[in-house]
């Protein structure tokens, strides 16, 4: 699969990914960014443990 390049803030630092389409948030946080704060409980987003804050 093409991997597309993301660019964004995060803790106010400007981060630059190239990343598979198919992966989520929570994966490249925690994976590629190495940022373990964000957990992964119900894998279905109804506990709201894996919940990101956007434009915040």
């Amino acid at each position: 699969m093409e991997k597309k390049k993301i660019i964004f803030k995060i803790n106010g630092v400007e981060k630059t990914v190239e990343v598979e389409p198919n992966k989520t948030l929570l994966w490249l946080i925690r994976e590629v960014l190495k940022l373990k704060g964000t957990k992964k409980a119900c894998e279905r987003g109804d506990c709201g443990l894996c919940t990101v804050l956007l434009n915040g």
